[in-house]
């Protein structure tokens, strides 16, 4: 009986940490720096590291047309949407449906985000949001981030 005890509150902690609260919308210190980038851009590869991110991933795509050229938040904030240089992006974002050769729409002055899934020939459209730091550390710690 005990073990079945320990089963059941082991199972009870996972699906409480399991909340979505890892989570968060950006901040306005974050929506600051990005609030008038916008640009398109094709996925070149995906990073899912599946659990226990729900569904985020590291998204690398290539830049077809930007108001921008360069951003790298790394030096002021631990949790970041994205990195920018020349052409070339790395998305810290949900993966969605999202496969090798779709497109994505970064639409900041508007707090926007668009996948166009050729697969499913749909779009998908939502508000950016931010995961805690160890997210971003088990890329950088697996040496996945390339800009």
């Amino acid at each position: 009986m005990n073990k079945l005890k320990s089963i059941v509150l082991f199972l009870l902690m996972c699906l409480c940490s399991c909340n979505g609260e890892s989570i968060k919308e950006l901040s306005d210190a974050h929506y600051e720096e990005i609030r008038d980038i916008q640009l398109t851009a094709v996925v070149t590869d995906i990073d899912d590291p599946w659990q226990p991110f729900h569904g985020f991933g590291l998204i690398s795509l290539e830049i077809i047309d930007s108001n921008t050229e360069m951003y790298d938040p790394r030096p002021h904030f631990d949790e970041y949407l994205f990195i920018l240089k020349k052409d070339q992006m790395e998305l810290y974002q949900s993966l969605s449906l999202l496969s090798i050769g779709d497109t994505v729409k970064v639409d900041m002055p508007n707090k926007k985000i668009r996948y166009f899934l050729n697969e499913y020939n749909r779009v998908e459209e939502f508000t950016p949001q931010l995961y805690d730091e160890p997210f971003y550390h088990y890329f950088i710690e697996r040496d996945l981030q390339k800009l």
